[in-house]
Order: structure tokens, then C-alpha cells, then sequence
């Protein structure tokens, strides 16, 4: 199963990724580490790895414990 980062990373990176998704580096970064993507940036995500020949894992469509939670 891929990672959180290791999907970012095929994406081009923590930077490249923030730059196209208008965030700071360091909110990548902090999904790298949780390996979970906040469901309210999935669909933008999404789009972006579209551009990139990428899909968005389904796995990372799923919301993460914590957000079950909520």
C-alpha cells in the first residue's frame, strides 16, 4: 500500500504540491507525517494527481480515524 508520502513524493514533493494547492509547505509536510490527507483537500488533491497522471489512492479517500471522531 502506498504512504501518504510516498504519494506526494511521485507528485513531484512537498513543494511542488503546496504550490500547486496554494498551501504552505509545512501543511504538506504535516500530512506526510499523519500519512492522512484532510478530506476537506482530497477533491483538490485529487485534481492535481490528475494532472500528474495520478489518481488519488482510494485509500486516502477514506476518512481517518480521527475524523470519524468528529
Amino acid at each position: 500500500m502506498e504512504t501518504v508520502e510516498q504519494f506526494i513524493d511521485a507528485l513531484g514533493g512537498t513543494v511542488e504540491v503546496a504550490n500547486a494547492l496554494d498551501l504552505a509547505p509545512t501543511t504538506v509536510s504535516s500530512w506526510k507525517s499523519s500519512n492522512s490527507i484532510p478530506k476537506w483537500r482530497r477533491a483538490d488533491l485529487g485534481a492535481f494527481a490528475k494532472v500528474k497522471g495520478r489518481e488519488l489512492p482510494a485509500v486516502f479517500a477514506q476518512p481517518n480515524p480521527a475524523e470519524k471522531a468528529a
